[in-house]
């Protein structure tokens, strides 16, 4: 299965949607760095415009299930999997630009993140994250059984710590 095909090859117009809205935000951010118009601090505003997607994508996951329901569209299932690992992307991407706006200064990186409340639930966040990213295989999904339904159900809680990261 691809990323713009379903689970029986054929192609999905619902996942090809999700794929190019996923990465829309980001390829808008670099868009406006090439052309400089992120002010006068870039990758400051970049840090803060993708650290934003990130957590709207997470938002938008939890929301795919109830919508889903609601609207009676199992297809929506397709993917609820797709946004959550962008969401992780864009939370990782985040970190990276936050590294970089520190000017690669990884122990000034750490500090900032042991020191300030609102960097360390955000960054338990991502590594729950990171968690969950690699654990959404199909692959992991089998070896996990009735363990993967559990370990995703954390996203609640990754999400009411992005939410207070992204707040603080």
């Amino acid at each position: 299965m691809t990323p713009i095909t379903d689970r029986n090859g054929r192609f999905s117009a619902l996942k090809t949607l999700t794929l190019v809205g996923l990465a829309t935000p980001a390829l808008l951010v670099l868009h406006r760095y090439w052309i400089a118009d992120l002010g006068p601090l870039p990758v400051k505003e970049a840090l803060l415009q993708v650290g934003l997607w990130a957590v709207r994508f997470l938002l938008l996951t939890l929301a795919l299930t109830p919508v889903m329901r609601i609207l009676n569209w199992p297809k929506l299932a397709l993917v609820r999997r797709m946004v959550g690992v962008g969401a992780f992307a864009y939370a990782a991407l985040h970190v990276m630009l936050f590294i970089a706006n520190s000017k690669y200064d990884l122990a000034f990186v750490a500090t900032e993140i042991l020191s300030r409340t609102y960097l360390t639930i955000g960054f338990v966040a991502l590594a729950g994250l990171s968690v969950l990213a690699a654990t959404s295989t199909d692959a992991a999904v089998r070896r996990l059984g009735h363990r993967w339904k559990q370990l995703h159900r954390a996203v609640y809680v990754m999400s009411l710590a992005s939410a207070k990261s992204s707040s603080g």
